[in-house]
């Protein structure tokens, strides 16, 4: 029977799939089911397809998005003829104008599949994989490949992923600059990793969703719930059922077939896998901005945070990465996503409030209360408000695991205390020099397991005499003293050879019990002291450092800076000078620096 007059059903694919068996010709299902893709990313129906939308699929969507080996570039224009015939048959069209644009086009369909800086980002990074032998459906095999990436064992054209970061990045209104550098991340263990997947409230959430859709639920003619399954599933979870669906949606967990939510069958075994449900659910998130529950309120500003989360997330991610364990205001999030993404536009509060509670209950985010009132000043400052929200958040130990896979997977370097630990120690204090001590301890215990104590210490010592700054010379000396007996015996070297580290190698002495204290001279401990306050300096901190204790103790310190002839003793002194709220120790670092 003629097509003419049968309008295809819910399931385009085997309609197609039909239709090209009872005309005796071949069609890739694939190249259907991408450019059903393209159609709904860019809205409108199936069969709204012009000549521009024909252009745009072979110029853009294929060599941006679809992955194929180079034998089956091909079958993307002979599958779309059969495309263009499929519909005209059912709906009717210019069916000779695209026939004529698609044989117009193919050689520049065919150089553009060709030409990597024309790739997405993660077209790019599977096509790595593909030419690699990896299994892309196995997730340990993919997390295998990246740690060879970030480890760099495995080799690609670093400008070719630049010239694609940077398309992205302008197509999102951003600026790219390259990846970003990033610090040093201390990651939690796999039984660790494991455990915090386990106990992450949203997956419990994710598991409740498919086991409620059971053998399918009937949507309505827009794909959505229906009233009463909706207030059943929200009465059950106590979580927005467009916001749930959409997520198990995104993350292929369930999926739509013929009007109907159903599971997808071969996500059964992931649900049972916290680890790689977790890294599902996480990475998909960002899919489901435009599900953000509306604010129930009855003037609603413009919601823009639905549609750019995708780009926002990330970028709100990488910000909290490189702020390590250190909470960030969330007042401040506020701020930066106004100033990133949108201009006059002030973004909806509740609507973010969704994305990072949400994400706490993926147990990614900690949310906490700052009651610092010095704090939030600071935070009222910097956002430039009178009553800045209290709250903070932090990436928690499997946020920082799960958002460190992503930056990888984007061609960040991310690396981890026990990569940086195998580095020489100059490269370790380089590495760690700006990191919490949370991060900073555990890299130079590994440093020194590595070596052992005896290597260590020669080494510790070494860096201590060529440190180029007071913060580099104190990380080396807190390397030295994991080093026991044999650092010891090094601090007595150092104490015979004098000068700042001599100072300090009697103050370490003295700490151990190797040195009786009345046995220093008064010099060496104001120029051991000097060098500890030099190093608040190297951080801007000094004179935070200083006010912290009487205004006799600072005036002695003031003095004795003048009296030990540290180094950077006339720097310590010109920024008292100058940022000292207390006239009285302004003055006398003024009487006292250098002309």
């Amino acid at each position: 029977m003629s097509g003419r007059n049968r309008l295809p059903g819910a399931d385009l694919l085997t309609d197609v799939e039909d239709w090209a068996a009872g005309r005796g010709v071949e069609v890739n299902l694939f190249v259907v089911d991408a450019v059903l893709g393209w159609h709904e990313a860019v809205g409108g129906g199936a069969f709204r397809w012009d000549a521009a939308g024909v252009r745009e699929v072979l110029l853009e969507w294929f060599p941006h998005e679809v992955t194929m080996e180079r034998s089956e570039w091909p079958q993307v224009l002979t599958t779309l003829h059969h495309w263009v015939d499929f519909l005209a048959e059912a709906a009717g069209g210019d069916e000779a104008g695209l026939h004529a644009v698609i044989d117009g086009e193919a050689e520049a369909f065919l150089r553009a599949m060709g030409d990597e800086r024309n790739y997405g980002l993660a077209k790019f990074w599977a096509t790595r994989m593909v030419e690699h032998g990896v299994d892309l459906s196995d997730g340990e095999a993919v997390q295998r490949f990246l740690t060879a990436v970030n480890s760099g064992e495995v080799e690609f054209d670093r400008a070719v992923l630049d010239e694609i970061m940077a398309r992205r990045a302008g197509e999102a209104g951003l600026e790219f600059e390259g990846p970003e550098p990033l610090p040093v991340v201390v990651l939690p263990s796999a039984d660790e990793v494991a455990e915090s997947a386990r106990g992450a409230v949203a997956l419990g959430w994710l598991r409740a969703l498919v086991e409620w859709v059971g053998e399918g639920r009937t949507l309505t003619a827009g794909k959505g719930l229906r009233q009463g399954d909706a207030r059943d599933l929200l009465a059950r979870l106590g979580v927005d059922a467009s916001l749930l669906v959409a997520w198990g949606r995104a993350a292929r967990l369930v999926r739509v077939v013929k009007g109907r939510l159903v599971p997808v069958k071969a996500a059964t075994g992931l649900l049972g896998d916290p680890v790689r449900l977790w890294q599902r659910a996480f990475t998909s998130f960002p899919e489901i901005g435009r599900s953000l529950p509306r604010p129930d309120r009855a003037v609603d500003p413009m919601s823009v945070l639905r549609y750019f989360l995708p780009s926002v997330l990330p970028e709100m991610l990488l910000q909290l990465y490189i702020a390590g364990a250190t909470p960030v205001p969330v007042e401040l999030l506020f701020t930066g996503l106004d100033e990133l993404i949108f201009g006059d536009v002030e973004t909806d509060r509740d609507e973010l409030w969704t994305v990072l509670r949400t994400m706490e209950a993926l147990g990614a985010l900690v949310l906490t209360t700052s009651t610092d009132q010095r704090e939030l000043a600071k935070i009222a400052e910097l956002a430039e408000v009178d009553a800045p929200d209290p709250a903070l958040v932090a990436l928690t130990p499997l946020g920082i695991w799960g958002t460190r896979e992503v930056l990888r997977a984007e061609g960040h370097q991310a690396p981890t205390h026990d990569e940086v630990a195998r580095l020489p120690l100059s490269q370790v204090i380089d590495a760690v020099l700006d990191s919490p001590a949370e991060v900073v301890d555990p890299v130079l215990t590994a440093w020194a397991a590595s070596r052992g104590e005896e290597e260590a210490a020669g080494d510790a010592a070494s860096a201590i005499v060529a440190g180029a700054s007071a913060s580099a010379r104190l990380m080396a000396w807190s390397a030295l003293e994991l080093t026991g007996p044999h650092g010891a015996a090094r601090a007595r070297e150092l104490r015979a050879a004098g000068g700042v580290a001599g100072a300090m190698a009697a103050s370490y002495l003295v700490r151990l019990g190797e040195l009786a204290e009345d046995a220093t001279e008064t010099r060496e401990m104001l120029l051991a002291l000097a060098e500890s306050l030099a190093a608040t300096h190297d951080h801007g901190l000094l004179v935070e450092e200083l006010t912290q204790h009487p205004v006799e103790d600072q005036l002695h310190l003031v003095q004795g800076l003048r009296e030990v002839a540290h180094p950077d003793g006339a720097g310590m002194l010109a920024t008292i000078r100058d940022e000292h709220p207390d006239p009285v120790v302004a003055k006398a670092a003024h009487v006292l620096s250098p002309v």
